[in-house]
């Protein structure tokens, strides 16, 4: 019994820009003990995501790694990406997509890890992008200041798809995330101070914000806690809860002393 609760530990990995990664095995308790570190790139790392056995870091190397957390030990590498790696995320076990610098997203396969889709729409960079929990569409959002629509069943940008979401929604430049809540059903877009909640498919068939979560200063990540609840923290250190029903600040951790740039749950 003792050896399955050590395995089922939570485990956190970060990223640095100093080129390593550091793994850190969080107990009954909540305290955090140091397992590994190691470097990983030859640049900074920008992005880090987990499932299951599989953990998966990107940076400045153009280069995805590929490890296997259990056995804490690299089992391969992809380069596919002509940029730095911007944005990684899974969905479910199955399938993993990475963002880069270059403005394309590929979809991977984890079983063997081939790319499936080559997403390609973004006139520069990737900021990030969030599978809706169909597994069918993805929504992403770039430094050509657009939120952008994709069909992961075709593997095409839904540009013509006016029923469901408006062609392009241009959105001002200091966007950070997009998120869809857990049911698919909304999701949210940070502009500068503002996280803005947009419902897909109102009335007329256009995505239309429907609430603002206005910060004292830029908003930079975000995690949905449940269906009605959400996480978010910036450049102000400080963790906020919102009803996304009433858009209603609901509580707030104390300062964190310095930026929240990532959160996850």
């Amino acid at each position: 019994m003792a050896d399955a609760a050590k395995a089922a530990a939570p485990v956190l990995v970060v990223g640095t820009y100093e080129r390593t990664l550091c793994g850190f095995e969080m107990d009954g308790a909540g305290s955090l003990k140091p397992i590994f570190h190691a470097p990983a790139h030859l640049g900074p790392i920008k992005a880090v995501a987990a499932a299951g056995k599989f953990m998966v870091s990107g940076g400045n190397d153009e280069e995805i790694r590929i490890f296997n957390i259990k056995r804490r030990v690299e089992v391969g590498a992809l380069m596919r990406h002509q940029r730095p790696i911007s944005c990684l995320r899974f969905h479910s076990m199955s399938h993993m997509v990475s963002g880069s610098d270059d403005g394309e997203m590929i979809v991977w396969r984890t079983k063997d890890w081939e790319s499936l889709l080559h997403l390609k729409g973004h006139k520069g960079p990737v900021v990030d992008f969030d599978v809706h929990p169909s597994g069918r569409v993805l929504l992403s959002c770039g430094r050509d200041n657009t939120l952008r629509l994709w069909d992961l069943v075709r593997g095409k940008p839904l540009h013509s798809s006016v029923k469901s979401y408006g062609k392009t929604i241009t959105i001002l430049p200091e966007h950070h995330f997009v998120r869809w809540s857990p049911s698919g059903d909304a999701f949210a877009l940070s502009c500068g101070n503002t996280v803005s909640l947009f419902d897909p498919e109102n009335s007329d068939r256009t995505a239309l914000a429907v609430a603002s979560l206005v910060h004292d200063r830029q908003a930079l990540s975000a995690a949905y806690v449940d269906q009605h609840t959400l996480a978010t923290g910036g450049e102000d250190g400080v963790v906020r809860l919102w009803d996304i029903r009433t858009g209603k600040e609901t509580g707030a951790a104390a300062s964190m002393g310095s930026r929240v740039r990532r959160k996850g749950r």
